[in-house]
C-alpha cells in the first residue's frame, strides 16, 4: 500500500496540564464521578473565552470563537502517547477475547477488509473469539500505521458532600471524583485563525478550578498533516475522529450510515458500504437560557466506513467533498467540535490483506504470581482439614429472622475464651418466659453445638452464619 503525506489545512496545538484536569463524564449514576479522558471541544472553547476576557481581549472573542462562516473551528483535545497524538480506536479493529489486542499474542484484524463478515475462526488450534480491544485510543507509528492501544490513566480523589442550606460539609456524604494528573499532554486541531493576535498561552480547563485544578499551557506546533493510504479503485475509507451529528431524511438523527444514507450525504452513487459504527446520546446545557439542551443522537467517534462508488467520476467527486469536510466539518454543530473525520488514513489500511497485525507477546489474561506467603487460614483453624464441614454448618444455621441474634452471638464469641460461655448465654436467653425467638434459634444451632467443640470452630461458624443471614436479608429486601 502506498502512502502520502497530506495537509488537512488545519493547525495543531499542544495542551500541557500543569494541574490535574477533571471534567465529569455524564451520566452520573453513583457516588463515583468519572472524568472524560480527553478535552471536549466545548470545554476548550469555554476556557479560551475566559482567558481572553481575563486578559482584556474581549474584542477578539468573536474572531476566535464566533460561529459564522469562516470562523475558527476547534477539535477535541486528544491524548498524546510517546509524543504522538492518538486517535479513537477504530471500531473495525477486533482482537481475540482474552488477548491483549495490539501487542497481544494474536494481534488484531480489521473488519473493514472482510466484506463477507467471515473472520478467521481458528489459529494454531486456538478458537478465536473476536471482540473490540480493551484500549480506547490508538497510537500511530511514524508512517501512520497502528502501533499500540492505550487508555488514559486517571487518579481518584475522595471528597465530602456539601450541605447547601448550612454551606458546610455533610457527614457521611462521601463521593469520589477521578482526574487526569498534571503533566498529561493533549493535542487539538484548529482550522482558521482569529483576526488578530494568538491564542491565550494559559487556560483553565474543566471542573474544580478554584480548588487547584485545570491550569494548562497552550502552544502552537504548526500545520497538521496526516499519512494517507491508497484506497482500492473507486473506494474511500472514512473514520470519524469525533462524534458526528447527521440529520436524517425523516427529521431525526442518523444512528449510522448505510448505502442510502451515504448517497444522500454525498450526492453520488454509493454501491456498497462496509462499516463498523456506534451511536450515543449527546446532552448539553444552554448557559444563555439556563435550561438543558435537547438530547441528540450522534454517530460515535471511532466509527469507520469503507465506501464503494459506482464510477470513477463519482469517487473523485466524493473524495473531494470528504477531504474538504476534514477541515470544514462533517454534519451539524461543527463549531462545537463535532464532525471531525479522516479520509483514507494510513492506519485503516492495516490488515487489508485479511491478515492479523500488531502481534506481540502481551496477554490480558497473563497472571503474575506475587512473591510472598500464601493466604493465611482462619485464626485457630490452622490444623483443620475439613473446613467444608464448617461452611455447611454455617449455611444450615443462617436465618433471615435471626440475623441480628447471630450477630450478637458473633460479638460474644469474640470476647469469650471458650465455647461454654456462648452456649450458657443461649440457654439463659432461651429459658426466659418470653424467649423472643431465642428458643427457636437454640434449636437451629443444635447441630452446631454438637459439632463445634473448639472455640475457633464455633466462632468461624457463627460469624459465617451471621454474614450469610445479612446477605439473605439484603436479597429479600431487593425482591420486595
Amino acid at each position: 500500500m502506498g502512502k502520502r503525506e497530506a495537509a488537512m489545512q488545519v493547525e495543531q496545538y499542544r495542551i500541557q496540564l500543569e494541574e490535574p484536569f477533571t471534567c465529569g463524564d455524564s451520566p452520573v449514576v453513583s457516588n463515583e464521578i468519572q472524568t472524560a479522558d480527553h478535552v471536549p471541544a466545548t470545554v476548550l472553547r469555554g476556557a479560551i473565552y475566559t482567558a481572553l476576557a481575563r486578559a482584556g481581549r474581549g474584542g477578539e472573542v468573536e474572531g476566535w470563537l464566533g460561529t459564522g462562516l469562516g470562523r475558527p473551528r476547534y477539535s477535541p483535545g486528544w491524548p498524546v502517547m510517546k509524543g504522538a497524538v492518538t486517535v479513537p480506536m477504530p471500531l473495525s479493529f477486533l482482537a481475540d477475547k482474552g488477548d491483549g489486542g495490539l501487542g497481544g499474542e494474536f494481534g488484531c484484524v480489521n473488519a473493514l477488509w472482510f466484506a463477507d463478515g467471515e473472520l478467521p475462526k481458528e489459529k494454531d488450534g486456538h478458537r478465536l473469539q473476536w471482540t473490540r480491544p480493551g484500549q480506547k485510543w490508538l497510537e500511530r507509528g511514524a508512517n501512520g500505521e497502528p502501533a499500540q492501544g492505550w487508555n488514559v490513566e486517571t487518579e481518584s480523589r475522595m471528597h465530602v458532600g456539601l450541605h447547601y442550606g448550612r454551606q458546610a460539609s455533610r457527614q457521611g456524604a462521601l463521593y469520589s471524583r477521578s482526574e487526569i494528573p498534571a503533566g498529561t499532554e493533549f493535542r487539538f486541531l484548529l482550522r482558521g485563525r482569529g483576526e488578530t493576535g494568538e491564542l491565550p498561552r494559559e487556560v483553565y480547563l474543566g471542573k474544580r478550578r478554584s480548588a487547584g485544578n485545570g491550569a494548562a499551557r497552550v502552544d502552537r506546533l504548526g500545520e497538521y498533516t496526516v499519512a494517507r493510504g491508497m484506497a482500492p479503485d473507486k473506494e474511500i475509507l472514512v473514520q470519524f475522529l469525533s462524534d458526528c451529528l447527521l440529520p436524517s431524511a425523516e427529521g431525526n438523527w442518523e444512528l449510522g450510515l448505510n448505502e442510502s444514507g451515504w448517497r444522500r450525504v454525498l450526492g453520488v452513487m454509493v454501491e456498497g458500504v462496509t462499516g463498523k459504527s456506534a451511536h450515543r446520546q449527546v446532552h448539553g446545557w444552554s448557559g444563555v437560557w439556563g435550561r438543558p439542551r435537547e438530547a441528540v443522537t450522534a454517530i460515535a467517534a471511532g466509527s469507520v466506513f469503507r465506501l464503494r462508488m459506482g464510477t470513477a467520476e463519482d469517487c473523485a467527486a466524493a473524495l473531494k467533498m470528504l477531504e474538504n469536510a476534514e477541515g470544514a466539518g462533517f454534519g451539524s454543530r461543527v463549531e462545537e467540535g463535532f464532525g471531525w473525520i479522516a479520509v483514507n488514513p494510513a492506519w485503516l489500511f492495516a490488515g487489508e490483506n485479511g491478515a492479523a497485525f500488531g502481534q506481540g507477546s502481551v496477554k490480558k489474561d497473563d497472571v503474575v504470581e506475587a512473591a510472598g506467603t500464601a493466604a493465611l487460614p482462619w485464626p485457630g483453624l490452622e490444623g483443620v482439614s475439613d473446613a467444608r464441614r464448617l461452611v455447611g454448618l454455617a449455611r444450615r444455621a443462617k436465618s433471615e429472622l435471626h440475623g441480628r441474634k447471630l450477630a450478637e452471638l458473633s460479638s460474644l464469641a469474640a470476647r469469650t475464651e471458650g465455647a461454654d460461655a456462648v452456649w450458657q448465654f443461649v440457654d439463659r436467653m432461651a429459658g426466659r418466659e418470653h424467649a423472643r425467638g431465642w428458643d427457636t434459634l437454640k434449636g437451629a444451632l443444635g447441630e452446631v453445638r454438637k459439632a463445634c467443640l473448639r472455640q475457633a470452630e464455633l466462632r468461624f461458624v457463627i460469624d459465617s452464619a451471621a454474614a450469610l443471614s445479612r446477605r439473605l436479608s439484603d436479597v429479600e429486601a431487593e425482591r420486595k
